[in-house]
């Protein structure tokens, strides 16, 4: 009989140059030793929160980016296309992105646009969140209050 977790609260590991595969093998493992219906907290570092670009200036000089994480009241601001942002990234996908210590607002990252850079494409960006969170056998946090 294999004895399963109903709690998982964990400090995945994360390299010093901000490498995320070893912390995103940890977190999957834990999320597939969970018994069904369980709860977990984990801490995560800015890269792993959720990013998007939610619209283009007319002039293609400035993005709406979605960014959570940040100090600012406000999820989203109107920024300098960014350096580094990959074209796929323009088109509203969501997407992970490793944003230096240092920058804590939208103010400092229009400052400093190199800032934020490794973009990559997040996990099942196709599901819902009621499908991600099935898939990921989490319970949405109103279920848990």
């Amino acid at each position: 009989m294999v004895i399963k977790p109903r709690v998982i609260v964990a400090n995945p590991p994360f390299a010093e140059d901000g490498n995320t595969q070893q912390a995103a093998r940890f977190i999957k493992k834990a999320l597939n030793w969970l018994e069904k219906g369980s709860q977990v907290a984990f801490v995560l570092p800015q890269s792993f929160l959720t990013n998007q670009v939610l619209e283009i200036s007319h002039d293609n000089t400035q993005i709406l980016l979605y960014l959570s994480g940040l100090l600012d009241d406000e999820e989203e601001a109107w920024l300098p296309i960014l350096p580094e942002m990959p074209g796929w990234a323009l088109d509203g996908t969501v997407f992970e992105a490793e944003l230096s210590e240092d920058v804590e607002t939208f103010e400092q990252l229009s400052q400093h646009p190199w800032a934020i850079r490794r973009f990559r494409h997040t996990p099942y960006p196709y599901l819902t969140n009621e499908e991600l969170t099935q898939k990921l056998r989490i319970d949405s946090m109103e279920e848990r209050l």
